[in-house]
């Protein structure tokens, strides 16, 4: 083992807003609160500051070997596509050229402060030997000790020897590993086609197939000018209605570039949990568009920062590329001065009342700011500065067995049981789902954050949840979550769906908690237009809440067009559904089921299971009207 000491530094920055000074001590690779120091290497950082090591959240490192090529600067995206496969095909791309532009490309990374990189690895010549080029990749990012997320992209490949190419790069780099991370954090796997306008459906479909089987991430190009042309002239459609189509807007999906977007489609994005990334220095000297980061940021989708592949942009410093960022930010719309966060977690609610706070600019990398690893972690791989990876970690939310407070607690001391519904959460088949309301007092005027803290705080209790019950079973950190409960963190549209699964509720629920509320002595009418209201994932499909404010009823607008049912849902309130478009078809267990047609009603009472799903897989629309659970305890102590 080797202990390094960095001493000396004016400052260590350990996250945001946590700064301090002293040694930072580093036991075998990772940061350690302490060691035995005895023969360890001194790093004098006299002057200096301590920071985390930045992400490379997109890049192509193939292309550090084919850079400024004659004829390939400044042309459209349809030239430059083929000048660069002929390239390709002219040097003979194997394990030897990939591992030395990987090198040379992860040196570069390095040499300005990037310790992580990912690298959509799109050529893969007929014959060629796919895992050693793989192999090669991975074995550059070891000897240099860069951290490496490696996707198996595809560009014009048989879908069928993609897929299997897939499968026999994780076979031979991270097999049986979950997430496809390797045993010490240096290396994921992902996969993902180039995008639309290079590979067919069945393409996007077998790899989705090898995520799934393997828990990977997965990741692909969109709206960078030339997809979209090709996307309307091959299908008529725009490239997100087909990833949609496809199943590729997703929590687990990234998506680079996004130059050509509409506010439609961030919408859509931003309820899905998709990530993106954003590569000025590749998109704006070729003249291939500005991605809208502002108007992504603010619609709740987190953006990494990437520098994208040599060929397009000459280069691989991602702090140019951030200052290049910064520079071109006005041209379509305000800057993107970046967000506040928290140690754990940030991004956006997406919401429509108010701006985020500006805050320092972070390269954004898997939904998550990089950040500097906490002083004392062991763990292999996660103490590191960089320890998440471009693609983001798999995990999956667990579902609390809980169903809540005590019967003594439900029903008061007296035994005799308190007015109103019981608060139990609901519960279904794998998980639990219920709609509750945030206790918000009239006397005072909370953030957007502050009410969102108690409404969870209230949910929280009403389950009779520890913080750090919670905590384990959303899969995110204790001090986090004491944050977000105090308001003083806002947490990304991934977190928010783990807390939505942990406490029983949806997504959507928890955005329209943070909203402002009505004045208790507000009689008026909450009007909600068309085409407004809060949108978020429901159940198996899309809800749009069609009311504001405090209220004893939760009316939501669903939209689904799934052909399996997915779990049974058993709760608390009562519920009233009616169909608006389309057909569905109810089950109720043990009480058979029902095909409802346009115009056709069901009432639900308290603890009726029931799902729903489309017989032949069309569109269809629901009205549903829910009651809502108010949670108490937002202005309790909170507990650990």
């Amino acid at each position: 083992m080797s202990v390094v000491v960095i001493r000396g530094a004016v400052a260590v920055l350990e996250g945001p807003g946590r700064v301090r000074t002293g040694d930072v001590v580093i036991d075998d690779g990772i940061v350690v609160e302490s060691a035995d120091t005895t023969g360890a290497r001194i790093i004098d950082a006299a002057g200096g500051v301590v920071t985390a090591g930045l992400v490379n959240a997109h890049h192509h490192l193939l292309q550090t070997a084919f850079r400024t090529l004659p004829g390939t600067r400044g042309i459209p995206m349809r030239e430059w596509l083929p000048a660069m496969a002929a390239a390709y095909g002219a040097a003979g791309v194997d394990p030897e050229l990939t591992g030395l532009a990987a090198s040379a490309g992860l040196a570069e990374a390095l040499l300005s402060g990037v310790t992580t990189v990912a690298d959509h690895h799109l050529t893969w010549p007929q014959g060629a030997d796919d895992v050693g080029m793989a192999r090669a990749a991975a074995a550059a990012a070891s000897d240099l000790g860069a951290r490496l997320v490696f996707v198996r992209g595809a560009a014009r490949d048989d879908p069928q020897e993609a897929a299997a190419s897939a499968q026999a790069i994780v076979e031979a780099l991270v097999a049986d590993r979950p997430g496809g991370v390797s045993v010490d954090g240096m290396l994921q796997v992902a996969v993902g086609p180039a995008g639309v306008h290079s590979d067919p459906r069945e393409t996007f479909d077998l790899l989705t197939e090898v995520a799934r089987r393997h828990g990977l991430r997965r990741r692909t190009q969109a709206n960078e000018v030339v997809d979209v042309e090709v996307a309307l002239e091959r299908y008529g459609r725009r490239p997100i209605d087909l990833l949609q189509d496809w199943g590729w807007v997703d929590a687990d999906v990234t998506l680079a570039h996004l130059c050509d977007v509409t506010a439609d489609e961030i919408t859509r994005l931003a309820a899905a949990g998709v990530t993106a990334t954003h590569a000025p220095g590749c998109d704006v000297p070729m003249g291939w568009g500005v991605a809208p980061v502002r108007r992504l940021l603010d619609a709740g989708i987190p953006v990494g920062l990437g520098t994208s592949g040599g060929g397009s942009n000459d280069a691989g410093h991602l702090l140019a590329d951030a200052r290049l960022a910064m520079q071109v930010s006005s041209l379509v719309g305000p800057a993107a001065a970046g967000i506040r966060g928290s140690d754990d977690d940030d991004g956006g609610l997406g919401r429509r009342t108010r701006p985020p706070r500006a805050g320092p600019a972070h390269p954004r990398v898997g939904g998550r700011r990089v950040r500097l690893g906490r002083v004392g972690s062991r763990r292999r791989g996660r103490g590191r500065s960089d320890r998440r990876a471009a693609v983001g970690r798999a995990r999956a939310p667990t579902a609390h067995g809980d169903r809540g407070r005590s019967d003594r607690r439900r029903r008061g001391a007296t035994g005799r049981r308190r007015r109103g519904r019981d608060r139990r959460p609901a519960v279904r088949e794998g998980g639990t789902m219920t709609t509750m309301a945030p206790a918000i007092s009239a006397e005072t005027t909370p953030t957007s954050e502050e009410r969102l803290g108690a409404h969870l705080r209230g949910l929280r209790k009403a389950r009779g949840l520890t913080l750090t019950q919670l905590a384990e079973a959303a899969t995110l950190s204790h001090p986090f979550l004491s944050q977000l409960e105090r308001g003083l963190a806002r947490p990304s549209m991934a977190s928010l769906e783990r807390l939505a699964r942990a406490l029983g509720t949806s997504r959507v629920e928890l955005i329209a908690a943070s909203e402002p509320p009505r004045a208790d002595h507000d009689a008026q009418p909450s009007f909600v237009a068309a085409g407004e209201g809060v949108v978020g994932p429901y159940a198996e499909g899309t809800a749009r809440l069609l009311a504001e404010g405090p209220r004893r009823f939760e009316p939501l607008e669903f939209t689904g067009s799934n052909d399996q049912p997915g779990d049974h849902y058993v709760h608390d309130e009562d519920e009233f559904l009616t169909v608006l478009e389309g057909s569905v078809v109810i089950s109720f267990g043990p009480f058979g089921e029902r095909t409802l047609h346009v115009g056709d009603s069901v009432y639900c009472r308290s603890g009726t299971p029931h799902r729903w799903h489309s017989p032949d897989g069309r569109t269809y629309r629901l009205l549903i009207v829910k009651e809502v659970v108010h949670g108490d305890g937002a202005d309790d102590a909170i507990d650990v």
